[in-house]
């Protein structure tokens, strides 16, 4: 779908138009990609194919890096909103590819304690502007697939990466070679370096015989993962891959300073830092949590009837299945605790703010939108969609 609609140079900001679905607010977001041709890439049959890059952008509060993504609003489509959050965040415009639908997964933002539903699609970018809403709080950079999935925070991003390569894979099977962006789409093993010996020139249709150096271990890829690299790349073709989770010189100086620890900060420094964000802690652990409604307390109990499932994905999945499956009557106990645990928040948000004019406790200087900052340890502030 091409963009055709006049793009704004404002984000959008506020929740008035936010879409839920059974009380999970709706993300949706792009995997922007492109071929570009270099003087690195490889060749087949003497020609030069393209190789195939993906665009991640650094978040506003950390130097952590995702694909796009951003609230659905109840005024577009879902794909609209797709291309106006792909724009307002990275800059970029193109094709989204609807055809291509990735998926949608489930996640617990950590510092709200509340649950999403993410949305994603493919996006083909035909043009990357100078100016965009948001380009002096984010950065941009371009990377091949291994890099990509190396660097890229969120692991339900990084599952929608992997299903792209999956049906990328599947899709230049059927096309020219002087498309086939194989140098990157294979699922990465944790070894230094994988041989290939090929008994002809390189072609979709053409398979390699493998030699392996080091046999590939496979106990870090899931097993959903392993089929489908079994089934989709298969014995096609595999790249070299980082060797012990190690990025390229490239991309740690892209990356920048804030991935590593500055080695010039003095010892008292570092020590000193500890201490404050020891003292953050302890006077935010104090501050009531907000309680959880309906939906999210059956999610945390339907998780507790299924701890041999760890994948965020699949157990969103089922729950919001089996939640939708509910009657009133089987819903209404739910949102009586939930009741509940809401009157219970509001006498302890009482009390916690007569301790605060009294002086017992210190009034706090962070807003929700640093506090996201410092306690979201797997999914993204809330800020940043």
């Amino acid at each position: 779908m091409a963009m055709t609609k006049t793009l704004s140079m404002i984000s959008r900001t506020g929740r008035d138009l936010q879409r839920y679905n059974d009380g999970c607010r709706q993300v949706v977001g792009c995997i922007p990609y492109r071929y570009r041709k270099t003087s690195q890439s490889s060749t087949v049959q003497g020609t030069q194919i393209d190789d195939l890059e993906f665009l991640l952008i650094s978040s506003q509060k950390s130097s952590r890096w995702m694909f796009p993504k951003g609230g659905w609003e109840t005024d577009e489509a879902l794909e609209d909103a797709a291309l106006r959050e792909t724009f307002e965040e990275s800059g970029v415009i193109g094709d989204v590819e609807v055809q291509e639908f990735l998926g949608t997964w489930s996640f617990k933002s950590k510092s709200q304690g509340t649950f999403h539903e993410g949305h994603m699609f493919p996006l083909l970018v035909t043009e990357e502007l100078d100016d965009w809403p948001e380009k002096t709080v984010r950065k941009r950079l371009w990377l091949k697939f291994s890099e990509a999935r190396e660097v890229c925070f969120h692991s339900w991003m990084k599952e929608a990466l992997d299903v792209f390569a999956s049906k990328l894979t599947k899709r230049n099977k059927e096309e020219e070679p002087q498309t086939c962006p194989f140098d990157e789409l294979s699922m990465f093993y944790e070894e230094p370096r994988i041989n290939i010996e090929a008994n002809d020139h390189l072609t979709c249709e053409k398979e390699l015989r493998i030699s392996l150096v080091a046999k590939p271990s496979l106990g870090k890829m899931s097993s959903k993962a392993q089929k489908m690299f079994n089934e989709e790349v298969g014995n096609s073709h595999v790249a070299p891959m980082f060797g012990e989770g190690r990025l390229s010189r490239r991309i740690l100086d892209e990356v920048g300073a804030k991935n590593q620890l500055n080695v010039n900060k003095s010892k008292d420094n570092k020590v000193d830092v500890k201490k404050i964000r020891v003292a953050e802690s302890t006077e935010k652990a104090n501050k009531p949590k907000r309680p959880l409604c309906a939906y999210f307390i059956f999610m945390e109990e339907y998780k507790e009837k299924h701890p041999n499932n760890k994948s965020v994905a699949v157990v969103g999945k089922a729950a919001g299945e089996k939640w939708k499956s509910f009657s009133d009557e089987e819903k209404a106990l739910y949102q009586a605790k939930a009741e509940e645990m809401k009157a219970e928040y509001l006498k302890n948000m009482r009390d916690y703010k007569n301790k605060q004019h009294a002086g017992v406790v210190e009034e706090e200087e962070d807003d929700d939108k640093s506090r996201s900052e410092v306690n979201d340890n797997d999914e993204e502030d809330e800020g940043d969609d």
